[in-house]
């Protein structure tokens, strides 16, 4: 089922590797986030409404821009 609803929402297909786990709120949500930017070693995209310029935002700024000085192809939408 996953397959077929990625499949109508981007072009790409689903690799092996991947994983998804459900986050309740930003408590949950930004360190399991934040973990997977500093180790991520290849790509992150990210889709997010908005950045505060607040710790929280400040944090994802920063763990961006070092993956971004590591070699990691960062995008946001």
């Amino acid at each position: 089922m996953l397959a077929r609803v990625v499949s109508r929402v981007v072009a790409q297909p689903l690799t092996t590797g991947n994983q998804i786990q459900p986050l309740v709120n930003g408590d949950e949500a930004f360190p399991a986030m934040l973990a997977a930017i500093e180790s991520a070693q290849k790509s992150i995209s990210l889709s997010t409404y908005i950045f505060d310029n607040d710790k929280s935002g400040k944090q994802f700024a920063a763990a961006l821009g070092r993956a971004v000085v590591r070699g990691v192809a960062v995008g946001a939408f």
